[in-house]
């Protein structure tokens, strides 16, 4: 699965750069926070962004339906957003400590 690392600061600017690496119209709904748990995004959703800009001991795991790992965004991420394309089926687990 291929990821895109962003580095700017700006939600305007992610949007911008998700665009031009990705050629669709991205958008940021709401930024949402996890702890410890799943989430499943919207059926329509093309693309996550990980915001893993001041991140600091965490990771999200992305799977299958069927707990089939895809990838892991971790702490080797800090300091970027990541862009995840999406996928129908796939499920997202957000582990922090």
């Amino acid at each position: 699965m291929k990821t895109f690392r962003l580095k700017s600061s700006l939600d305007e600017d992610l949007v911008k750069e998700c665009g031009n690496k990705t050629q669709k119209r991205c958008s940021v709904r709401k930024w949402l926070t996890f702890t410890d748990e799943e989430y499943e995004p919207f059926s329509d959703t093309a693309f996550v962004i990980v915001d893993m800009r001041t991140s600091e001991d965490c990771a999200v795991r992305i799977y299958t339906s069927d707990f089939q790992h895809k990838i892991t965004i971790g702490i080797e991420n800090k300091g970027y957003a990541v862009i995840v394309p999406w996928e129908p089926g796939l499920n997202i687990l957000c582990n922090a400590s």
